[in-house]
């Protein structure tokens, strides 16, 4: 595990909440606001690991803007694993994950979500936007 990119805020709950940032973040961006929501639950920040325009990103862009698929795919596969080895590191419990996540941080989430590989009970995704093939399995929740 990379550690160099990972933060960790411990608390007194054994139940953790996942902190995404958004693009040109890094692990400590939604720490204030994770301490006001959750403020009994450990903290886990996970810095993306692509710079893209030199900003730090989870996954690349094309130059049209829209989501380079094999990056957001290989990405997601990269943080799912890295939140599980967190998760097993520090002897939380994995089935009461929270995500909190921003922008760029939010489309990870969503996207592990629309694909099956939720790895959160809650989240709360702040401005995110949908990968137009998962639109109509969106449908199904509204």
């Amino acid at each position: 595990m990379n550690n160099e990119h990972i933060s960790y805020t411990p608390g007194t709950s054994n139940a953790p909440v996942i902190m995404l940032h958004g693009t040109g973040g890094d692990e400590n961006d939604l720490l204030p606001i994770a301490n006001v929501l959750f403020p009994e639950q450990p903290k886990i920040g996970i810095r993306g690991r692509l710079m893209e325009q030199g900003l730090t990103r989870y996954f690349a862009h094309r130059p049209d803007g829209s989501f380079d698929q094999t990056s957001l795919e290989n990405e997601t596969q990269w943080l799912l694993a890295t939140i599980a080895e967190v998760i097993e590191t520090y002897q939380l419990d994995d089935e009461s994950v929270t995500v909190l996540g921003y922008s760029n941080g939010a489309n990870m989430a969503l996207y592990a979500a629309l694909t099956g590989r939720t790895f959160f009970k809650t989240a709360i995704l702040l401005h995110p936007m949908l990968v137009a093939r998962f639109i109509i399995k969106l449908a199904k929740y509204f």
